[in-house]
């Protein structure tokens, strides 16, 4: 993403070798992370383990993060979508989860979701422009998270503080915060307000566009 936003920089103010520099940089970074962590298997990109010298087949919202380096053919996106229904993460109310290991109790997985995560994978997803199923799975997850945040802060449980939280557990739609991790649920919060405002920017507003 650096490279493309300089390369359009540098495009902007008249560098143009500079910027045909960092497009071919941003090109050929491109091509590797295809080269080596995409799965022709499963359709979407994965970690890569430099021990066992193998691709780990965990889900992970940066399973799709590919998408933002180039808009991609639409068969790609076909596959993309049908490993994630087949992944089980489309199925909680409250938006992606960080992943689907359920016995770690590290804040990192499985039931809590992230606000940038959140992001980055609708925006991903939106950059399969021409599919509609696509679309739709990015519109139930901005839906979810936006429910979840306001259920939080106007809405909140009995005996539950009114608060926009760091992290959302996605079981749920009622605001509840996530959990784990070494330390109690911050409240705020930064990030997800700012992931809120821009949700309802894309999808709610004239100038989103979607």
């Amino acid at each position: 993403m650096n490279y493309w936003t300089m390369a359009n920089l540098s495009k902007e103010i008249g560098q143009n070798e500079k910027a045909k520099y960092y497009q071919e940089m941003a090109q050929n970074l491109t091509d590797s992370i295809d080269q080596v962590l995409y799965s022709k298997e499963d359709g979407v990109w994965y970690d890569l383990d430099l021990v066992e010298k193998k691709l780990r087949n965990k889900f992970y919202p940066s399973n799709i993060y590919p998408l933002l380096l180039e808009n991609k053919p639409n068969d790609v996106c076909d596959r993309i979508v049908n490993y994630l229904y087949k992944s089980g993460a489309l199925e909680f109310k409250g938006g992606i989860p960080s992943s689907m290991e359920r016995n770690s109790s590290e804040q990192w997985d499985f039931p809590n979701g992230w606000a940038p995560q959140q992001h980055l994978f609708v925006v991903s997803l939106l950059n399969c422009k021409n599919n509609e199923k696509a679309k739709d799975i990015a519109n139930k997850i901005v839906n979810g998270f936006l429910t979840t945040t306001f259920n939080g802060f106007f809405n909140p449980k009995k005996g539950k503080p009114a608060q926009m939280w760091e992290k959302y557990d996605v079981r749920f739609e009622d605001g509840q915060t996530g959990f784990g991790g070494e330390y109690p649920p911050q409240s705020g919060f930064g990030w997800s307000n700012g992931v809120v405002l821009e949700f309802i920017r894309m999808f709610y507003t004239k100038l989103g566009g979607n």
